[in-house]
């Protein structure tokens, strides 16, 4: 008897891939990595060389960016690097709602194919945060050209009000603003748009801390003057990061800064909190 043994061919499999992705709103400007700790695998133990890697994000526009974030994997031109040296092409750059995808020319492991897929990363250069979960869809083909794909949602959840102190109000002029104004020097709307978010979540965190503190606990804090001087400060930062700025529109924040101290002011009255306390 004659036996003639044929290898199945088993497609690749994904795992720890999550089923969701979700970062805060201000996060989306900068960029995020869409799973950190994915891994790829060809049960066949032959690899990735011939095969690809490609990352589909439904609904994509030309706000949607696509890229790798910094690691053993890096794009120049249309070539892909693994530790400066060749190792692919790049089939689709992920520019502007574009999918990513990358073309092995060389023989890729196990391991490295999971190095790429874990620096998969998405940028939004929208004006706002997306909302909604987006359906972002891996697609792995092994050596034997089977291929599997693999879907994650991805979402930006809204900010929530951030309670701070008296002396980081001053001290630190708020970071997303300061982003915000240095990727968009000649249209300051998304970082008022952020101010005005901020100074509701102030307001709000104001009036928690009026209704649910006795004034025993919150004595000798000149609250308003406080957040005035936080609300200058963040102007500083938006004049240096943006010196193209409108005066108007420094007139604008300036006219803010010192409603916003009369709105606090008025909620908190008669109480006032100590330098320590957060609001």
């Amino acid at each position: 008897m004659q036996l003639k043994l044929k290898p199945e061919n088993d497609a690749p499999v994904f795992s720890g891939l999550d089923a969701q992705s979700v970062h805060s709103a201000s996060q989306a400007a900068a960029g995020v990595v869409i799973d950190a700790d994915v891994h790829v695998a060809n049960p066949d133990l032959t690899g990735f060389k011939g095969g690809k890697l490609a990352v589909h994000l439904a609904g994509a526009t030309a706000t949607d960016q696509l890229y790798l974030s910094d690691g053993h994997f890096s794009i120049t031109g249309k070539k892909l690097y693994l530790d400066g040296k060749q190792v692919g092409t790049v089939s689709a750059d992920g520019h502007n709602g574009h999918d990513l995808a990358f073309t092995f020319s060389a023989a890729i492991s196990d391991a490295q194919a999971s190095q790429l897929a874990e620096q998969v990363s998405y940028r939004s250069t929208a004006a706002s945060a997306p909302s909604g979960g987006r359906d972002v869809t891996f697609t792995v083909t092994d050596a034997e050209k089977s291929s599997t794909s693999a879907h994650v949602s991805l979402g930006f959840e809204a900010d929530a009000p951030t309670l701070l102190s008296a002396n980081a109000m001053v001290s630190d002029p708020f970071a997303t603003l300061k982003a915000a104004a240095s990727g968009a020097p000649d249209d300051l709307s998304a970082v008022f748009a952020t101010l005005e978010a901020r100074a509701a979540g102030l307001l709000e965190a104001a009036s928690h801390a009026h209704g649910g503190l006795a004034a025993d606990h919150l004595p000798d804090l000149h609250l308003p003057a406080a957040v005035a001087d936080y609300l200058d400060a963040i102007g500083s930062s938006i004049l240096d990061h943006a010196p193209s700025a409108h005066p108007a529109l420094v007139h604008e924040l300036s006219d803010r800064a010192a409603a916003l101290a009369a709105h606090v002011h008025d909620v908190l009255h008669p109480v006032h909190g100590s330098a320590d306390a957060l609001i």
